[in-house]
C-alpha cells in the first residue's frame, strides 16, 4: 500500500500525505489503553485520544484523496474525524461497557445520562459543517453530510434510549422521520442484512422503510 501511495505521491513533495499516516497509527496505538481495564483514563484523556483518532483518521483520508490541502479543509477533517469518533462512541456504547472499553460516553454515563454530552456533539455538528459549508462550492454535498451525521446521532440515542431521560427520548422522537417503536422494529428486522453484499435484501429493506 505505501509503495502504491509513494507512486502517486513523491516523498519529497508531499510530506503531509506520510505525516498524517505516522499520526493515525500512533493515535492506533495510544488508542489501544482504551481496552486496558487498568487504564483508568479519565475524561480529559480521552478525549484527547478520541481527537487524536477520529481526528487523524480522517486528515489521512483527505490527504490521500487530495495530497495538500488547505488549512481549512485540514481543520474541517481533524473536526469531522472527531465529531465521527464520539459518534461511534455513542452508538457502540452498550457494546463498550460489556467488554469494559473506555470511552468518552462509558465514562459520561458513569455520573448520569448522556442528554447534555449529546447536545453538545449535536451542536458541535451543525457549527462545524455550517462553517465549512460558508466557503464551499459543493453546499448541496455539505448539507447532506450534515443531515446524515445528525441522524446517525439521533438513532443512536433511540438505539441507546436507556442512557438518556424520558424526556430527552420524547424530545428526539421529534426530530426523527418515523416513531421510535417503529425505528426499533427496523432495526430488529434488519440487523443481519448484509446491505453491501446482498442488492434484494437491501432492496427489500428499502421498500419497506418507503412504503410506511
Amino acid at each position: 500500500m505505501i509503495d502504491y501511495i509513494e507512486s502517486v505521491y513523491p516523498r519529497e513533495q508531499f510530506k503531509e500525505v506520510y505525516e498524517s499516516l505516522l499520526l493515525i497509527f500512533k493515535s492506533q496505538v495510544k488508542s489501544l489503553k482504551q481496552q486496558d481495564r487498568k487504564s483508568n483514563l479519565c475524561k480529559e484523556e480521552l478525549l484527547s485520544i478520541s481527537i487524536e483518532k477520529g481526528g487523524s483518521s480522517v486528515l489521512v483520508d483527505g490527504h490521500l484523496i487530495s495530497g495538500l490541502m488547505t488549512k481549512e479543509e485540514i481543520e474541517f477533517c481533524i473536526g469531522y474525524g472527531f465529531l465521527l469518533q464520539v459518534s461511534d462512541d455513542l452508538q457502540d456504547i452498550k457494546e463498550d461497557l460489556k467488554f469494559n472499553h473506555e470511552t468518552v460516553m462509558t465514562e459520561t454515563i458513569k455520573n448520569g445520562t448522556l442528554d447534555k454530552i449529546t447536545n453538545k456533539l449535536i451542536n458541535f455538528t451543525i457549527e462545524l459543517i455550517d462553517g465549512f459549508k460558508i466557503n464551499n462550492k459543493n453546499e448541496s454535498v455539505i448539507t447532506m453530510i450534515k443531515n446524515d451525521c445528525l441522524m446517525l446521532i439521533l438513532f443512536s440515542v433511540v438505539y441507546n434510549a436507556e442512557f438518556f431521560s424520558k424526556e430527552y427520548i420524547k424530545v428526539i422522537e421529534k426530530f426523527i422521520p418515523y416513531t421510535i417503536s417503529y425505528s426499533l422494529e427496523i432495526k430488529e428486522k434488519f440487523k443481519n442484512v448484509d446491505v453491501l453484499n446482498n442488492e434484494d435484501e437491501y432492496k427489500e429493506m428499502i421498500d419497506i422503510i418507503c412504503k410506511e
